[in-house]
Order: C-alpha cells, then structure tokens, then sequence
C-alpha cells in the first residue's frame, strides 16, 4: 500500500483546512442572497429549492444569478419536454404532443436567451446593448406564453385522472419555474439601465 509522505500529507491537510472556511463562507453568502432574491419573485419557495444548489456560483452577482436561473429553467423545460413525449403513446395523445411541441419551442426560447446573456457584458452604453436585452426579455417572455398554451392544452387530455394530475404539475411547475427566472432577468437588466441619480446641486 502506497502512503503520502507525513510531510506531504501535513501540507495537504493544512491547505485544506486553510480553504475550507473560505469555501463554506461563499456557499453561506450565495445561499443567503438567492434566499433573498427569490423573495422578490412569485413563487419563493420553489425558487430557492431549484437554485439554493449553485449558491457557491452565483454567490451575490445578480448577472450570475440571472443566467443560473436561466439555465435552470432550460434544463426543467427540455426534461418535461422528454417526459411528455416518452408518455405520449398511453394517454390522449395529440394534446400532449402538442403541448410537446410548445415545450419544444420554449425551450428554443430560453436557449437562445441563454446564449445572449453569456455574450453580453455589463456595460448598459455598448452598441447594441439595449437591443440585447430587449431580445433576451421578448424570448423569455415568449418562452412563458408557450409553455401556458401547453397547460391549457392539457385541459383537453382525457384519460387516467392521476396521469392528467401528474402531467399538469409537471407543467405547471416548470411554468412556475420559467416565472421566476423572467423575474430575475427583468430584475437584473433594469438594474443596469437605470438612470444614475443627478448629482446634488452644490449650495
């Protein structure tokens, strides 16, 4: 058996309990600020269970936090996507195909969001800055409607009520998912497009 030298094993086990505290304290302060942000948002609660998990990423940047959410709701969507679609043969099929393909054109949606932000910087005065942000919200927007016309064609499904139950909360939590998200987005470009206050009159 292959040991680590005592003096090696010592200088690994000091830096690691150098960095811990260091590691800990940033999942400390990302989880406090996304418990914080999600207060802001519709649906609190689910937003913190489906983004307490990247505190140590976003840690407090709105931007990190924004395109975290984002991602995330593009992950919920593509799975509720899959799920339909892989279910589709047992029940009423052609509303859940449908609703399918609305998913699918949410997803495109949120993809093409995602992509915008990861290229955009922070400056609000860069060509084509407003623009961006005005394709960012449109998309997510757009995405929103999409998956609320997949929940009302669900209303017409008729077939097992426990797999019509099941089906519709799948949907209505992504939906719910994709609201939040759209919150932060908003919260995040209006942060940045915000007139900076005049400077106060010299007496």
């Amino acid at each position: 058996m292959n040991w680590f030298p005592l003096p090696r094993l010592a200088f690994f086990l000091s830096l690691l309990f150098t960095l811990l505290p260091f590691h800990l304290q940033s999942i400390s302060t990302g989880t406090d600020y996304i418990r914080r942000s999600c207060n802001s948002t519709d649906y609190p609660k689910l937003c913190f269970r489906t983004l307490s998990r990247y505190a140590r990423v976003v840690q407090s940047d709105p931007a990190r936090l924004a395109r975290v959410a984002v991602s995330v709701t593009h992950s919920y969507v593509h799975g509720v996507a899959a799920y339909l679609s892989n279910i589709s043969h047992e029940v009423d099929a052609t509303p859940i195909k449908d609703c399918v393909g609305f998913l699918s054109d949410a997803a495109e949606e949120i993809g093409d969001s995602l992509g915008q932000m990861r290229e955009m910087g922070k400056d609000p005065g860069a060509p084509g800055f407003r623009f961006n942000v005005s394709n960012v919200e449109t998309w997510m927007s757009a995405a929103f409607t999409y998956q609320d016309n997949c929940k009302d064609e669900l209303e017409d499904v008729r077939d097992i009520a426990e797999v019509k139950k099941d089906v519709f909360d799948r949907v209505d939590r992504v939906l719910k998912i994709t609201s939040n998200a759209l919150a932060f987005v908003t919260i995040y470009f209006d942060s940045l497009l915000k007139p900076s206050p005049s400077p106060s009159p010299s007496p």
